[in-house]
């Protein structure tokens, strides 16, 4: 069934890019390019990653001539490429089963980008034959990774975008993002928004909230295609069995402090899907250093080791995630199924 919705949400994608609309010019965007062939679309101005995408390099490291986590993306393909014969020939199976036939997708390795923000890992990995399936919850930025896609039509079969965001429960949430910073949005849910903008005015920021309210969904959902009244109209699934040897290579996760209600949200398919390698985002300046045991015991639960340095070591030791004395000072965490 996963594999099938993929395929739908290709499908859908192709035919966006047939409308007259899909080849007009975004205003505010800028064109920057991500491979020798291929291009997407950045913000022209007032937005962290853009910036770093549309202007000249200026560091040697860690943002050189990739623009934006240079280091981290390397680190995803890399993992990408550990994907083997025999897990692809799995995948065709899986994807055949039922269907009579093979599916569009490719059978490459499947990275599952959530937070994809305006698209640097997704069109990463599908430039090295990786299919993709990109979670993005602003409308904003799910808009320039649409026309973005439309550039590349060669990576259409490759690339499936969700306009959704994955929590532990299916609930209304709001994003704000500040006025300096347009592709980055906070998810707040179940708190009192007034009080949440208060500490960030207090700060001196000028915070928008998104009139469209975001669902936050468990891993397994998909967009219903109707929209009302400044929300998305969603559905859940439940896993079927013809889903249950999908396996996905790499997991990445940057939801901005979200990243913990991410996986507890995704249990099933950790349960019943391979996910071999997991790069998430763990700012202890936004979850905070309790947050961050949690976090890292969620992990060694799960039969993950653990580096704030790269997917192959060096790894955190597991008596002091249990003790609950390890620390990582890296903003990101790379996590490796144990064998």
């Amino acid at each position: 069934m996963l594999a099938a919705l993929l395929e739908l949400l290709q499908l859908q994608q192709a035919a966006f890019c047939r409308l007259p609309e899909a080849s007009a010019p975004v205003p505010g965007t800028a064109v920057v390019r991500f491979s020798r062939q291929g291009s997407m679309l950045a913000y022209a101005a007032g937005d962290i990653v853009s910036g770093y995408l549309t202007a000249k390099p200026k560091w040697c490291w860690p943002f050189a001539s990739w623009g934006w986590e240079q280091y981290e993306i390397k680190q995803v393909l890399w993992a990408l490429r550990q994907y083997k014969p025999q897990q692809q020939q799995q995948q065709q199976q899986q994807q055949q089963r039922g269907q009579g036939q093979q599916s569009r997708a490719a059978a490459g390795p499947l990275l599952v980008d959530v937070g994809a923000n305006i698209g640097t890992f997704t069109f990463h990995a599908a430039a090295v034959g990786a299919r993709v399936a990109a979670f993005e919850a602003m409308p904003q930025n799910m808009e320039l990774l649409r026309h973005s896609l439309c550039l590349n039509p060669w990576l259409i079969d490759q690339v499936a975008l969700f306009g959704i965001g994955l929590g532990t429960q299916t609930s209304r949430c709001h994003i704000i993002n500040g006025s300096g910073n347009n592709g980055d949005g906070h998810t707040v849910c179940d708190k009192d928004l007034a009080k949440v903008l208060e500490g960030h005015h207090a700060c001196g920021e000028t915070m928008e909230v998104r009139q469209r309210d975001l669902y936050l969904l468990t891993m397994c959902a998909w967009v219903d295609g109707s929209e009302a009244a400044g929300h998305t109209a969603v559905r859940r699934c439940a896993f079927k069995q013809a889903d249950a040897d999908m396996y996905i290579m790499v997991l990445k996760i940057d939801v901005e402090g979200f990243e913990l209600q991410v996986l507890q949200g995704a249990e099933g398919l950790l349960q019943r899907h391979v996910v071999r390698y997991i790069l998430a985002e763990c700012n202890t300046g936004i979850v905070g250093r309790d947050s961050q045991i949690q976090y890292l015991q969620w992990f060694d639960s799960h039969g993950y080791r653990v580096s704030g340095r790269s997917f192959r070591g060096p790894f955190v030791h597991k008596k002091d995630i249990q003790a609950g004395s390890a620390k990582l000072d890296a903003l990101n965490l790379y996590a490796v199924l144990m064998d």
